[in-house]
């Protein structure tokens, strides 16, 4: 809302302000209601124990490599060995 008009006190109509704020006020309700199909599977895992094991061997050899890697960078490693 402009508050710089002049003729603020004249253009102002309390019950359309009213009705925004209960319009605004009944959005913010909605978007914080939770019904139940959206916590239908609240308890499942995301991920079965295969998955997660198999998701960590994937994450340490990328780790190894990217050590391996930084080694070359930084020259630590010497090209023979690469």
């Amino acid at each position: 809302m402009n508050f710089d008009s002049d003729d603020f006190d004249i253009n102002f109509i309390p019950e359309v302000e009213i009705e925004h704020a209960r319009q605004r006020t009944a959005v913010r309700e909605e978007r914080n209601f939770s019904s139940d199909e959206d916590n239908l599977f609240a308890d499942e895992p995301l991920a079965d124990e295969a998955w997660t094991a198999r998701y960590e061997r994937e994450l340490k050899a990328h780790e190894e490599l990217e050590i391996k890697l930084n080694g070359r960078l930084d020259g630590s490693v010497v090209v023979s060995e690469w």
